[in-house]
């Protein structure tokens, strides 16, 4: 699997624990579909409803200027903690021709709702990407990541069809860290006999493996390359520490899909 998307009518979920790196991988992948399929035929949907932290909402000026069709709460309510899904949710489904990525946040909470989507999203060809930092708590053995996996399915009433690795510790990530975290994730996959689609890597761990990823002309914020033969997903971390977020909402250009 060399890219996420299987065409313009994928939709793709993205699941995992609280922390894994969803919201990260869902704006990386709305602002790659747009680059590649052009302005107003990438859709986001902004799923995270509960225990709100950090929301994609908070960057639609720059998400719409890189041509990303952000899909929210009304605004009236997009500050709430509310299981209840957006009626602009609905008549994304409806609409053909464009892939869609659901960034599904709160954690498990933030899982319920999804069960609601399932008949619409059916529709569709449906990928269902299960994010894990094998380094939060609770996904730190495979034991742990198997019993989570499985939560999130019975919770979401989806099938989990890949795995994502993203093994980090944010400033501190080496690639010894990386590696030894992708090495845990492949067991995780061989056991529950899943592929894994892609590892994330930050652009700035990216320069560290220099001629390793190739090719190195895609070893860059927003592009794929290949480490040993796997798939890797280089994005920018938008949410750089717990207080800072990484890009502006009036910061336009690093939010584009090649922003370094």
């Amino acid at each position: 699997m060399s890219q996420p998307f299987g065409g313009p009518e994928q939709v793709t979920f993205l699941i995992g624990g609280l922390g894994a790196g969803k919201t990260e991988l869902a704006l990386n992948l709305s602002l790659w579909n747009a680059a590649q399929l052009g302005p107003g035929k990438s859709h986001l949907l902004d799923l995270d409803i509960i225990n709100p932290f950090f929301r994609v909402r908070r960057l639609r000026a720059a998400l719409e200027a890189a041509g990303v069709v952000l899909v929210t709460p009304d605004p009236r309510v997009q500050n709430g903690d509310l299981p209840a899904l957006p009626a602009r949710v609905w008549a994304a489904f409806e609409q053909p021709g464009h892939p869609i990525v659901c960034d599904v946040g709160g954690g498990e909470l933030g899982l319920r709702p999804l069960a609601r989507l399932t008949g619409l999203a059916g529709r569709r060809p449906v990928q269902v990407l299960c994010v894990i930092n094998p380094y939060r708590p609770g996904c730190q053995t495979v034991e742990q990541v198997v019993a989570a996996m499985r939560r999130y399915s019975e919770l979401s009433a989806l099938t989990i069809t890949h795995l994502v690795a993203n093994p980090h510790l944010a400033a501190e990530t080496t690639p010894e860290v990386f590696e030894a975290g992708l090495a845990r994730l492949r067991a995780v996959a061989d056991q529950v006999h899943l592929p894994l689609a892609f590892a994330m890597m930050s652009d700035a761990l990216a320069v560290a493996y220099g001629d390793r990823l190739v090719p190195a002309a895609t070893a860059r914020a927003g592009g794929f390359a290949t480490l040993d033969g796997l798939p890797v997903f280089v994005i920018r971390r938008f949410w750089e520490d717990p207080w800072h977020l990484g890009c502006k909402s009036d910061d336009v250009p690093p939010c584009g899909p090649t922003g370094a």
